[in-house]
């Protein structure tokens, strides 16, 4: 009787073991089009952000290994002045009314970016329009438009673009991966810095919740730091690097990350609903923002 009962046991669990692990791979088709209304609510240094939008997905080929899905990004109305020592304000720029091409597999999980040198070219523009209307050239001394160039190229390569493509959520980041319960996986947020994002499941597989906390020890939090400054401001770097540790035993240099994504999935295997719910501080800037996706 008691083996009986442990083997019952041990069967409920492996029933409940299945029913926390989940496959995303929506069902992809030649010319489907899925058109998600995009929220964005936050504040940025103090500066209150609002902005709306319309992500269309669309399906324009069918391949021998996976599928082409479009992505275009059609800004509605915007409140944000940019700040362009605030990379997150610049990439939110650059992404504004574009058109991506992703390669996937079979899944959808996004493998290859088809239009990059398009993208490349489009961040460049970008950059040089914000310089042109918006710096003031006593700040254009400090701050070199070349510099920021710089680190957009770095930002905006293929490999980049691919590991942003896989950490930032969006209606496609969870194509092609089976969700357990409680795993976990290295990402990164839209500022670069390195995540641990752990998942639940929930609804029967419904439900997916991606919640994303700093993961960088003091060394990797040094070099992070270190990097953006010489990017920036080279000729600041000496001094901030020989000041670098004072400066976080202090507190006066703090970095700090936490994000948690919602996703609710369809019967199709597509999103549905996705809420973004993001908080990041570095030195002295404050990044705190809700995005919200919903299917038309």
């Amino acid at each position: 009787m008691k083996r009986t009962t442990f083997l019952f046991a041990l069967l409920l669990m492996a029933v409940s073991a299945m029913a926390q692990s989940v496959k995303i791979a929506p069902k992809l088709k030649k010319g489907d089009v899925k058109t998600y209304e995009t929220t964005t609510d936050g504040v940025t240094m103090g500066q209150f952000i609002r902005t709306t939008a319309q992500n269309i997905f669309t399906v324009t080929e069918k391949t021998s290994n996976g599928f082409v899905i479009q992505n275009e990004a059609k800004i509605g109305d915007t409140q944000q002045n940019v700040n362009l020592a605030n990379l997150t304000q610049v990439l939110n720029k650059v992404f504004e009314n574009t058109m991506i091409l992703y390669g996937t597999d079979k899944d959808g999980k996004i493998i290859s970016i088809k239009n990059y040198a398009e993208m490349k070219q489009h961040s460049i523009n970008i950059i040089d329009e914000l310089f042109s209307k918006n710096l003031p050239q006593e700040v254009n001394a400090v701050l070199p438009k070349e510099n920021i160039l710089k680190m957009a190229e770095e930002r905006f390569t293929e490999a980049n673009m691919l590991k942003m493509a896989y950490s930032t959520p969006s209606p496609l980041s969870l194509n092609g991966k089976t969700i357990t319960e409680g795993m976990e996986e290295e990402t990164f947020n839209t500022q670069g810095l390195k995540m641990k994002t752990t998942y639940h499941v929930a609804d029967g597989g419904k439900t997916i919740i991606a919640d994303s906390k700093l993961n960088m020890n003091r060394a990797e939090l040094k070099e992070y730091l270190v990097k953006q400054i010489t990017q920036l401001m080279p000729q600041m770097a000496a001094m901030f690097e020989s000041q670098i540790d004072q400066a976080l035993n202090s507190g006066a240099v703090a970095v700090d990350a936490n994000q948690k994504a919602t996703y609710q999935i369809g019967t199709d295997g597509w999103v549905q609903q996705l809420t973004i719910d993001s908080e990041s501080k570095q030195t002295g800037q404050v990044n705190k923002y809700t995005i919200t996706y919903t299917l038309k």
